[in-house]
């Protein structure tokens, strides 16, 4: 079985900073996001449960992601594939969903499951996952807590919604978006790091992968980015007794908040 982890370096947003109404990248550190540090982990224990040839390939797009491509290798991946392309820079996330989708159709024609983090922290879209297993033709599955082999190609797969948890059984192939599980994150070993140091890591352009400017024009722009105003004090209400409540929030709400 062959399962992929998509992953996305994003900017440290504790770090970032606003000028002229664009978000500053310049100079700030990269990270994993953190959501596709649960996506990778989840692909490696399901490769220990499959066992036998399966293995975990990383696919990242974007400049200067080796080195968090290597990070994933020495955590538990078998390989790596960079996309990277000046057409991929000024594209939106429909593009992207192609790039990766064209990415597993060449590179990695008889894929099994797919596993994305269900958010990306920089632009918290969460879509490209679902895009690309429509793309593919595969299910897709989303806010995933867990996913367990069954045995014979099959997989149960668990959801955690806002009405509750929701238990799926799966076949091989299908898209999956993981948001933050219950286990701890594995870290790399010495092993790890030395596999991760002698591995080769392609990088593929979006000629390699078949596409051209047309096909990742971007439809979506980023038009004006603010900063999320600080909160302000709260309104202490007394709660000595149920009346005095009331009577203050109902004051409240009609003279200062203007709610009534």
């Amino acid at each position: 079985m062959k399962i992929v982890v998509f992953i996305k370096q994003i900017p440290d947003n504790t770090r970032l900073r606003f000028q002229d109404d664009q978000v500053v990248t310049e100079g700030v550190p990269t990270m994993m996001n953190p959501f596709d540090e649960y996506a990778l982990e989840s692909a490696i224990r399901l490769k220990e449960q499959v066992g036998g040839d399966a293995s975990v390939t990383v696919i990242s797009l974007g400049s200067n992601v080796k080195e968090t491509l290597k990070k994933a290798i020495a955590i538990g991946a078998d390989a790596g594939i960079i996309l990277q392309d000046p057409l991929f820079e000024s594209t939106d996330n429909s593009g992207v969903a192609k790039a990766l989708a064209e990415s597993v159709k060449k590179q990695i024609p008889d894929f099994g499951m797919l596993f994305f983090g269900q958010v990306a922290l920089d632009d918290a879209d969460a879509k490209v996952g679902p895009h690309v297993a429509a793309l593919l033709d595969i299910p897709s599955l989303t806010l995933v807590k867990q996913v367990d082999s069954k045995g014979s190609g099959q997989y149960s797969v668990t959801r955690e919604t806002g009405l509750g948890i929701e238990d799926w059984s799966l076949g091989e192939k299908a898209a999956l978006c993981v948001m933050k599980c219950d286990y701890e994150l594995r870290s790399s070993n010495i092993k790890g790091v030395m596999k991760a140091n002698k591995a080769e890591i392609p990088i593929l352009t979006a000629a390699d992968l078949g596409l051209d400017a047309a096909a990742l024009n971007a439809k979506v722009a980023v038009v004006k980015s603010w900063q999320r105003p600080a909160k302000g004090e709260g309104k202490v209400i007394d709660g000595s007794d149920v009346q005095t409540a009331v009577s203050q929030l109902l004051h409240y709400l009609e003279t200062e908040a203007h709610a009534l």
